[in-house]
């Protein structure tokens, strides 16, 4: 029987060590899958039960070979806690600065067309014009300038439009918030949760051999780092739950709460809430924007809300909105100039049809009804466009009635430098600088802004980088040490083989003696 124990011992030993060199080829195997763990077999001695008597009467009992106790993995919750933490930071800022990068790109001011190229050739038109005022080439040029100075300011608006609708949607149409940035983030964070949720409750129902799952559900918790912030609790049964906000929106095997996303106000226009599955559904926090700090879903609502700190796009409409009233109220002004004493003159014809100045009424930009001039609607004045003899080239003075005391003077061009004086003219509601400027100085701050962003950006990628390079370092495949444990494992299992061979040559003797 002792022979028989014997290679039944060397047996264990070979199915375990054979186990383990499987287990070594799977770490293998895996060493490129996003979110894998090495795994490492735990051998623990098997209970003999035979008794040995020794020649003093004392019985001893001898090991029964060898067993697999556990299938452990390097699973360190601390450490992809961090490497979680620093990935919704680094997809927030990244998202800011896409948002950013857009901004750029819409005030890009060395493309044909930009607003300071506009209107550089605006006032360029009005010194040409000043030389011979009356001459109706140089005024339809004038008026053409100033067309495409609004049409610039349109171009920004409508670019601007375009981007935050695509970030959160348009609050003029509500349903197009769903196929937004933020609304499509909102659906793959509700996909994630649940997803999540049923890795949990598989961990739930299959306590053995859990590894692949906790893997997969790693692989989910990095993913729902990039797009939103979280924090986590470990259960004792080895599910989690989940917080978002400061609420449980996955209870281990059950998704408690979602995400829903509802169209804001100017101020926020896109307002993501969390509630739960009720009918009707209890609203546990109304917007989470002010709750939240990372992931790209913080990122894309920051860069469309005019409340978050830095540059955003709402911020940039709001100034370029102001320089289009600004430009668009001047001109005006000085078109239809008339203090009494002087008065802005256009081109009319007398009784015999010959040229003469009459009083400037028409605006070379269209006054809306609630007066409110802005880059989306200032466009050049139709009645204008058709006859640019409106075009107020000239200011002369008044009589006591009110009338030009020279409506002759159709070569006069005072009212035109008025409007070449705008160039270096500083507006108090642009800060004290020119029009000129203003737009200068939006185009570098949303630069230095993005520069500055973009050190963070490269800043917290390192940091990223290192945080899972020291995670991998624990829980990663290393070749090396695979290399020693199969080293290992094919010896033992080389040692158990011959002690089969040897146990099996001492029976043939056995047997040899029996004949």
């Amino acid at each position: 029987m002792s022979i028989l124990g014997g290679m039944n011992i060397a047996k264990t030993a070979l199915n375990v060590n054979q186990f383990a060199l499987n287990v070594v080829s799977n770490n293998i195997a895996n060493m490129n899958t996003e979110g894998y763990l090495k795994q490492r077999v735990e051998l623990a001695e098997l209970q003999g039960y035979t008794p040995y008597s020794t020649f003093t009467g004392l019985k001893i009992y001898r090991g029964g070979g060898v067993g697999i106790s556990d299938i452990s993995q390097y699973n360190n919750q601390i450490g992809l806690d961090n490497i979680n933490g620093q990935n919704s930071t680094l997809s927030s800022l990244s998202s800011e600065l896409e948002g950013l990068n857009g901004l750029a790109d819409i005030l890009n001011e060395l493309g044909d067309g930009a607003l300071s190229a506009a209107l550089t050739d605006f006032y360029a038109a009005a010194q040409y014009l000043t030389q011979n005022p009356s001459d109706s080439v140089l005024r339809i040029n004038y008026v053409n300038a100033a067309e495409t100075v609004a049409e610039a300011f349109n171009k920004i608006s409508s670019a601007l439009d375009d981007t935050r609708s695509d970030l959160v949607g348009n609050l003029d149409y509500p349903d197009s918030i769903n196929h937004s940035q933020a609304g499509l983030l909102v659906t793959e964070i509700n996909d994630t949760l649940k997803q999540i949720a049923a890795v949990n409750d598989t961990i739930l129902r299959s306590p053995n051999g859990t590894n692949e799952l906790i893997n997969q559900r790693n692989q989910l918790l990095q993913d729902l780092s990039s797009l939103v912030d979280f924090d986590v609790k470990t259960n004792s049964n080895g599910t989690i739950n989940i917080q978002i906000a400061g609420v449980d929106v996955v209870k281990g095997s059950e998704q408690a709460c979602q995400l829903t996303i509802s169209a804001g106000d100017d101020a926020n226009p896109a307002k993501v809430a969390i509630q739960t599955f009720d009918d009707p559904p209890k609203v546990k926090v109304a917007d989470i924007r002010e709750h939240i700090d990372g992931g790209q879903l913080s990122g894309v609502l920051n860069a469309a809300s005019s409340t978050a700190e830095g540059i955003t796009f709402q911020k940039v409409y709001d100034q370029i909105n102001l320089l289009a009233k600004t430009f668009a109220k001047s001109v005006n002004d000085i078109q239809m100039h008339n203090d009494g004493n002087t008065a802005a003159m256009a081109i009319g014809l007398d009784a015999n049809g010959n040229e003469i100045l009459i009083p400037s009424t028409e605006p070379l930009f269209v006054i809306p009804a609630d007066g409110n001039i802005n880059a989306a609607n200032i466009k050049i004045n139709q009645t204008i466009y058709d006859n640019p003899n409106l075009v107020a080239a000239a200011r002369v003075e008044l009589d006591a009635a009110g009338n030009p005391v020279d409506n002759k003077a159709i070569g006069d061009s005072d009212n035109l430098k008025e409007i070449l004086n705008l160039q270096d003219k500083n507006f108090g509601e642009l800060g004290g600088v020119t029009i000129a400027t203003a737009l200068n100085n939006l185009v570098t701050k949303v630069g230095l802004e993005a520069n500055d962003l973009k050190a963070r950006v490269d800043a917290q990628t390192s940091i990223v980088d290192q945080a899972t390079t020291n995670y991998a370092a624990i829980g990663g495949v290393n070749l090396d040490e695979e290399l020693i444990d199969m080293i290992k494992y094919q010896r033992a299992y080389e040692a158990a083989s011959r002690v089969v061979t040897a146990c099996n040559e001492m029976l043939q003797v056995l047997v040899t003696l029996g004949q």
